[in-house]
C-alpha cells in the first residue's frame, strides 16, 4: 500500500521547507505533485525525487546544474534511485567546528 504524505509531512521528511517544495516546483525542477481535493500529497515517486535533489544539493550542485539533469529522462533517474534506495537525507556538515 503506498503511503501519501502532505506538504508539511513531506518537508519534515525531507529537511525541506514547505516553501522550498512550493518553490521547487513552481521552478519546474519536480513535477506538479498531484492533489487530492486541492492538498498536494507526495508519494514514494515525489519523496525519491526530492530525496535525491537534497543528496545532490548537499555534495554542492547548483539549482542550475540541477535543473539541467533533470532535463534528462526522469524516468530513468526514478529507477535509478528506486533500486538504490535512498531512504535518509544527508545532514549538513557543520563547518564552524572545522576551524
Amino acid at each position: 500500500m503506498t503511503t501519501y504524505l502532505t506538504i508539511a509531512e513531506a518537508a519534515l521528511a525531507t529537511g525541506l521547507t514547505v516553501h522550498t517544495l512550493r518553490y521547487y516546483e513552481q521552478i519546474g525542477l519536480i513535477d506538479p505533485v498531484p492533489r487530492r481535493s486541492g492538498q498536494r500529497v507526495y508519494g514514494e515517486h515525489e519523496l525519491a525525487l526530492l530525496r535525491f535533489v537534497v543528496h545532490m544539493r548537499a555534495t554542492g550542485m547548483s539549482m542550475r546544474q540541477l535543473a539541467k539533469f533533470f532535463k534528462l529522462d526522469v524516468g530513468y533517474i526514478h529507477r535509478v534511485l528506486t533500486k538504490a534506495d535512498i531512504k535518509s537525507t544527508p545532514q549538513p556538515a557543520n563547518l564552524s567546528s572545522a576551524a
